[in-house]
């Protein structure tokens, strides 16, 4: 075969001769040859640049090791001409733009007069089209009077929020107040005093402090008192001027609670409680039936339940008032009821242990969240504690002050009231089935708040039940038997005080203060009551209307008076407390307890024996 006609083994390609002068020689050149001549060209070209910028970064870098500047010469500078290089930031097309644009902006803008006040922001020595009249937004003027008023609102919005929402994330706390805040005055100074008590909290958590934190306290104790009465004043005044806002009046009396609360003025705080209801049980009432009220305006949901002997969970305008304002009214009722402040008399048990009842009857199967089960569950607990009066027995027992009107009467159960009370269990145990998938999924992570939240309405719900299944049964010895879920009770709560989500001190909503004290008053083991005193005892704080102090040393009375009558062992019936009511002084730390038996004396059951207190 011809040489010239041969395939190469080597490169795999074909060949052809290219004639030349010289027949001597040969070259071979593949077909392609132009196309890799023009890939090498390019590699070339694109080593050449790599180089080239490579050299530049160099050249810049030393020039700035040596902290030489670029003089920003047009179009070229010095430094780029000196080197060879084309200069890539200054071309003369970029920088006639920018001439153009500031001519434009400048046109748009309106004359104003020169005055020392609108001064040009560029040098004057920069072309005159490229002035531009700038105008100067000026800030708002401060909302805070003093450097002490803005530090202890920060502190309030920072920290004290966070405890007042306890185990749960309360938008209440963390938004609505908070938006308020910086929008009203009146609610912006109660915030303020409040962060102030607070801190003072905070202080003597410490065992010991200086004499210099004494101080502190006691500057931050006439803040308080000052912010408050000045809160007080301007919400007047407001209210005198402007007219009334139910939702500012109600964000204000939330905060007027806490800061009684705060301060140990019980007996004030549950007035401005009962002030409080009665404004949005009046609104609710006003939204629901009231026909001069355009349809509209009485709900804007319109799958809202319709109930207007008291309010429920969700508010018929919640434009006007959140749902979160009607649920913290509805917390606050709870501690009414709690201590028997509400004084309204039979008849309003009768028809508040109905409020919302259409939105329990539409309570869902399984709760999507931890917060819609505790929403449910607040309004359940709310029924049941106006139910229990009603039912007319001596297990009607979970309030505490003392009512004159009060009489401790045992009567035989009618078939009506049996009913009813099953209706109320029914929804109980439905409220528990909607709420164990959630509880199981908080399991998973005993150390979230969720964990914590959902530990909270276990033990309420156990505590219910119990109560609501003794409600028909006069004899105190039948509360035995739940021995175990007094000792699950006990347990949770000592958890939960070394719970990671645990912020002591004070919150607004009652945590496990009120299901320790039934636990002592109630179980009459004695190993599990007297720790539950101790428990109560160990370490001061406040759960809304609920001190620790009080509990436990009501308790310790209630206890002792009991454990005197033990025999071999067991307490006999007539020796048991079913009903206690009491009045007490946090600022001074003294109060009375008053202990009724169950004896089957009629004389003995209406002679309380009477216990004084002391802490």
């Amino acid at each position: 075969m011809p040489r010239g006609t041969s395939k190469s083994k080597s490169s795999g390609m074909a060949t052809v001769p290219l004639k030349r002068k010289d027949k001597r020689t040969r070259a071979y050149f593949p077909k392609n040859w132009l196309l890799d001549l023009q890939v090498r060209v390019l590699n070339f070209r694109n080593l050449i640049s790599t180089i080239k910028v490579t050299w530049i970064a160099k050249i810049n870098h030393n020039l700035r090791k040596r902290r030489v500047k670029c003089d920003e010469k047009k179009p070229d500078c010095s430094r780029c001409e000196a080197s060879g290089f084309k200069c890539d930031g200054y071309s003369v097309e970029s920088f006639s733009q920018a001439h153009k644009r500031a001519i434009v902006v400048e046109k748009s803008q309106p004359k104003r007069k020169s005055s020392a006040t609108h001064r040009a922001i560029l040098p004057s020595k920069a072309p005159k089209a490229a002035r531009i009249n700038i105008r100067v937004l000026r800030p708002r003027s401060p909302i805070f009077e003093t450097e002490q008023e803005y530090r202890l609102f920060c502190f309030f919005a920072e920290n004290t929020t966070r405890r007042l929402c306890g185990f749960f994330e309360l938008k209440l706390w963390s938004h609505l107040m908070l938006q308020a805040g910086e929008q009203e005055q009146p609610i912006r100074h109660a915030m303020s005093a409040i962060g102030a008590l607070d801190l003072i909290l905070q202080i003597k958590e410490q065992k010991s402090y200086s004499p210099i934190a004494r101080s502190i306290i006691e500057d931050h104790h006439i803040f308080a008192i000052k912010q408050y009465d000045k809160a007080v004043r301007l919400m007047k005044a407001d209210i005198t001027e402007r007219g009334h806002s139910l939702r500012t009046a109600l964000l204000f009396c939330l905060l007027i609670v806490c800061f009684e609360n705060l301060y140990g003025a019980q007996q004030s705080a549950t007035l401005h409680i009962i002030a409080g209801i009665r404004l949005i049980e009046a609104y609710h009432h006003d939204h629901t039936s009231g026909s001069d009220i355009p349809q509209l305006k009485k709900s804007e949901k319109p799958d809202a339940p319709v109930d207007s002997v008291t309010f429920g969970i969700s508010s018929p305008v919640p434009s006007d008032v959140e749902d979160e304002i009607y649920q913290a009214f509805g917390l606050l009722e709870i501690a009414s009821l709690s201590f028997n402040v509400e004084g309204r008399g039979m008849a309003y048990h009768m028809l508040a242990k109905d409020s919302g009842s259409l939105c329990v009857k539409n309570m869902p199967s399984r709760f999507a969240s931890l917060p819609e089960a505790k929403a449910y569950w607040d309004l359940i607990m709310r029924r049941l504690l106006h139910l229990l009066p009603t039912l007319n027995t001596a297990q009607a027992t979970m309030r505490g002050y003392e009512d004159n009107n009060e009489t401790a009467i045992i009567a035989k159960p009618s078939s009506t009231v049996i009913e009813e009370k099953e209706r109320y269990l029914a929804e109980l145990i439905s409220w528990h089935e909607a709420f164990t998938p959630v509880f199981q999924k908080c399991l998973l992570f005993p150390s979230s708040k969720d964990f914590a939240g959902a530990t909270i309405l276990k033990m309420r719900w156990i505590l219910c039940r119990i109560a609501i299944n003794s409600a028909l049964i006069p004899s105190q010895v039948a509360l035995d038997q739940y021995l175990e879920d007094f000792r699950e009770v006990l347990n949770s709560a000592k958890g939960l005080m070394s719970h990671p989500a645990w912020t002591g001190k004070f919150t607004f909503d009652s945590g496990i203060i009120g299901q320790i004290y039934v636990v002592a008053l109630k179980c009459r083991n004695y190993p599990i009551r007297s720790e539950a005193i101790s428990l109560l005892l160990s370490e001061s704080w406040r759960e809304g209307v609920w001190d620790s102090a009080v509990a436990g040393n009501v308790a310790r009375a209630v206890v002792g008076l009991e454990e005197e009558g033990r025999e071999a062992g067991f307490i006999p019936e007539r020796k048991r407390v079913y009903q206690t009511s009491m009045r007490f002084d946090l600022q001074k730390r003294t109060g009375t307890v008053k202990c009724f038996r169950n004896s089957s004396n009629p004389s003995e059951r209406g002679s309380p024996i009477t216990k004084s207190i002391k802490w």
